[in-house]
């Protein structure tokens, strides 16, 4: 028996050739929005600090995404890699940095100027429980009072009746749930915040007088909240530049501080 095997023209070959490009073409793209569209659940924190501003937190086991009020940035970054992407609407620019060199580096200023940036190792840690929450409170050695915001230092009484120089016992309350240590590190880079475990959502410091003084203040507007993989990028119209101090500010309030800090 003889087989009778057709010649396989070039026409042929480059019709599949087009084909299987094609398909790969297609699986690309639906892997590509997929990922995109891909939900991420946890919480949605509002977060008030005594130096910096208010800052809307969106957060789970395997994401994080903060926006800055005061100074109109955004900074996320996700599993596996945790990469940083950081980018700014009025200058429709935006950054990127691996995480490892993020928390080496000294890119974010204005979170210097605060009490929270005067923590060190906490003295010890304590395990609670309330309603449904299970937290871990951080207890620090006191810090010295300084009267006045940021720079601008006097010797006048504050709102506590404190003087600079008079001693705070800081406390830091914190989730005590599974989300990985990296966006437990990213906000306390944020906030200046030594490295804790847990999720840190609030502090405060009583005062010689037993008066709260509060120096992260949290308010929970959802436990159930679902954002979006693409939530997590810039805009794709976006200009890709360097992570420096400037992305953390726009240019007149760069521009202050520059002259402040100069000498």
């Amino acid at each position: 028996m003889k087989l009778n095997l057709a010649k396989v023209t070039v026409p042929a070959i480059s019709l599949c050739l087009s084909l299987v490009l094609a398909l790969f073409s297609l699986l690309a793209n639906a892997l590509a929005q997929g990922s995109n569209t891909a939900t991420h659940r946890g919480l949605k924190l509002v977060q008030t600090t005594e130096a910096s501003g208010v800052y809307d937190v969106w957060v789970s086991a395997d994401a994080i995404r903060v926006y800055s009020r005061s100074n109109d940035y955004y900074i996320a970054a996700q599993a596996p890699t945790w990469q940083i992407q950081v980018w700014r609407p009025d200058r429709k620019q935006f950054a990127q940095m691996s995480f490892e060199k993020f928390m080496k580096s000294d890119v974010l200023v204005a979170n210097q100027f605060s009490y929270l940036a005067e923590l060190t190792k906490p003295s010890r840690t304590e395990k609670v429980v309330r309603g449904k929450d299970k937290l871990l409170i951080s207890y620090f050695p006191a810090i010295e009072t300084v009267n006045g915001s940021g720079l601008f230092i006097s010797d006048r009484e504050d709102g506590n009746g404190l003087k600079g120089g008079q001693k705070l016992r800081p406390q830091v309350i914190s989730f005590d749930n599974d989300y990985p240590s990296q966006v437990s590190q990213i906000i306390g880079k944020i906030y200046n915040l030594p490295k804790l475990k847990g999720f840190p959502i609030s502090s405060f410091a009583l005062t010689q007088n037993n008066k709260t003084d509060a120096l992260l203040n949290c308010v929970i507007a959802s436990r159930n909240f679902e954002f979006k993989t693409v939530a997590l990028h810039a805009p794709e119209n976006y200009k890709k530049t360097t992570l420096d101090k400037k992305m953390f500010y726009t240019a007149n309030q760069y521009g202050v501080l520059d002259e402040m800090t100069a000498n």
